[in-house]
This record gives structure tokens, sequence and C-alpha cells, in this order.
């Protein structure tokens, strides 16, 4: 008959020996990675780009999915004129890290710059919504969108559409999740025009969504979607 605790209990030390190696040799990886991150900086820093790029590149070779890494070389190939090769290693950053908003950041700055502004107006609206409420980059990319906007006014109905659409389907997905069964409409219309007061947008199309999804004649809702819609196109 087996010994079940002490089965189980040379199962847990069978995995501490196979996986604990492999643990190790990947933060030694890193470890190295960030050895020749850090003296690829202070190379770039004093302006020696070639030395630079040699340390980039030996770090890269050991961790090829380091969203900072390929960001840091990105700015770089900048800083040396391979701009197709800037560009291809912030997509990479944000390929491995959608959210990063310092790669967001320099890829808008990198489309303006070449006077792509429909490009640039998509990321610098992307890094408006990354970062913690106050974020200086949050601001100045909102600030490069007014700038875009203003001179063409196209694009900016573009973003303003998209935003619309984005908080439309953003509610269609949590509606099930956020409300249940739950159908006291005075309640979710009394929570809809608190939120329009207060700005927050997002909350008063959820709400709204729950009342005309049982509903779809519902006047009052109606006309709430409409202002709430036309504030969100004015946000610019």
């Amino acid at each position: 008959m087996v010994n079940l605790p002490k089965f189980i209990r040379n199962i847990s030390l069978l995995s501490i020996v196979v996986f604990l190696p492999s643990l190790v040799f990947s933060n030694l990886i890193q470890e190295e990675s960030k050895i020749y991150r850090d003296k690829g900086y202070e190379a770039q820093k004093i302006g020696d780009f070639s030395g630079a790029l040699m340390f980039y590149e030996k770090a890269m070779a050991i961790d090829s999915a380091n969203s900072a890494l390929c960001n840091d070389l990105g700015v770089l190939y900048e800083q040396m004129g391979n701009i197709s090769g800037a560009k291809e290693m912030y997509l990479k950053a944000l390929q491995i890290n959608p959210n990063y908003a310092q790669a967001c950041y320099n890829l808008a700055s990198l489309y303006e710059a070449q006077g792509d502004f429909l490009e640039a107006a998509h990321y610098w609206h992307k890094r408006m919504y990354l970062g913690a409420p106050g974020d200086a980059g949050a601001f100045k990319a909102k600030v490069h969108l007014r700038n875009i906007g203003q001179i063409y006014p196209e694009i900016a109905e573009k973003l303003k559409s998209q935003e619309v659409r984005e908080l439309t389907d953003y509610v269609n997905r949590e509606y099930d999740e956020q409300y249940g069964g739950d159908k006291n409409m005075r309640n979710y219309m009394a929570k809809a025009r608190m939120a329009y007061k207060s700005e927050d947008y997002l909350t008063v199309l959820k709400n709204l969504n729950v009342i005309m999804s049982s509903d779809p004649r519902n006047q009052e809702a109606h006309e709430l979607l409409e202002k709430t819609q036309k504030k969100i196109l004015l946000k610019y």
C-alpha cells in the first residue's frame, strides 16, 4: 500500500529538483541581460552610440522578450538616424507589453516627426489612457492630439467616432457581468444622471445600456444617450 504523505512529499521534492534550476537559470539570464543593458545606457549617455549598440544587442540576444530593452534600443536607433529600426523596436515593445506607456509615447513622437499624423494620433490617443491619474505623459499626449486635431479636423473626427465605438463595445461586453438580472430602471437612470453630472461617461453608458436593453423605446434614456455622445465627441 502506498504511503500517501511520503509519496506527496517525494513528488514535492521532485518538483523542486526539476523546476528550481530553471528558475535560477532564468534569473541569471535576466541579471546578465541587465548588466549589458546598463553598460549600453552608460555608453549612450556619453554619445558612444556604437558601443551602446553593441551592449544592447548582447542584452537582446539574452533576453529578447524584454519590452523595456526593446524601447531602449528604439531610442538609440532613433538617435543614430535609423528610423525604421527605431519604429520596429517600439512596435516590438508594444507587442510584448501593449500598455507600455513610454514606448507608446516614443512611437507617437516618431510618427509625428515623420509627418504621419494619422498614426501619430492613434498612438497619442492610446497614450492618453495609459498611466496613473495626473500622469504628465498622458497630458502631453492630449496636447499633441489636440494640436493635430486643429490642423487635421478629419483625424479628430475619426478618433472621436472610434472612442464612442470603443466605449459602447466595452459596455456591451461588461453588461451581463456587471448587472446580472437586476432591472430596477429608475435606479439605473438615477445612477446614469449622477454619472453624467460628474462627467463619468462610461458609467452613464453602462447604466443606459441596462435600461435600453429592457426598454428600447425609453425616451429619457435616448435623450441622455444623445447628450452623452455629444459630450464624448467634444472631449478634444
